[in-house]
């Protein structure tokens, strides 16, 4: 229930368009704190990003060092950029569509959930010898590849990979539609 509200949340404040910051350009060497607040990366290079309490990052581009999601449900949205090292403690929803994450780490596993919106057919996952999920690779939607390292993966219940969205939605509603029909033959 928790994500759903924070799904939500984080829509609104997209479709709004509204951001407290934007990046675009330029080099940010200080760490940046978002507390309760919104960070949209469109370019530049960014030396880490500190996150907490309810906030949002969208990045369709750019560079970032290091970003850290700590505890208190904060979301990560990524299309596009590149992305040094990924670090999740705790409460975290990031949504990636394309781009370069070298390394995901995790240290909480806490009400986190990582989605890739791939070509679910191009995903391979690597195992170490103890059964351990960490590397995922594949191609994103417009073809693109993605290889990703994973640090601290026990749970591989919490990486999901998903087609584009529009089509399971038509895949969902095409099934509603079908067991309508059977419903009222009956």
């Amino acid at each position: 229930m928790k994500k759903l509200i924070l799904i939500l949340c984080l829509c609104s404040s997209l479709w709004a368009g509204s951001f407290d910051y934007v990046i675009n350009e330029g080099y940010y060497s200080d760490p940046i704190l978002l507390e309760n607040q919104s960070l949209q990366i469109t370019g530049g290079e960014i030396a880490r990003v500190n996150t907490r309490n309810n906030s949002l990052t969208e990045m369709t581009g750019g560079q970032i060092d290091s970003i850290n999601f700590n505890p208190g449900n904060n979301a990560f949205n990524m299309s596009d950029g590149y992305v040094k090292n990924l670090i999740i403690n705790g409460s975290c929803l990031a949504t990636l569509e394309g781009g370069t994450i070298d390394k995901i780490e995790l240290i909480n596993m806490t009400n986190v959930s990582i989605t890739f919106i791939c070509d679910i057919d191009s995903v391979y996952k690597e195992y170490n010898e103890y059964g351990i999920l960490t590397n995922v690779s594949g191609n994103w939607l417009d073809g693109s590849e993605f290889n990703t390292q994973l640090s601290f993966f026990n749970d591989e219940s919490l990486i999901h990979f998903v087609p584009e969205p529009a089509s399971m939605l038509l895949l969902g509603l095409g099934g509603m539609l079908l067991k309508k029909r059977k419903l009222t033959r009956l």
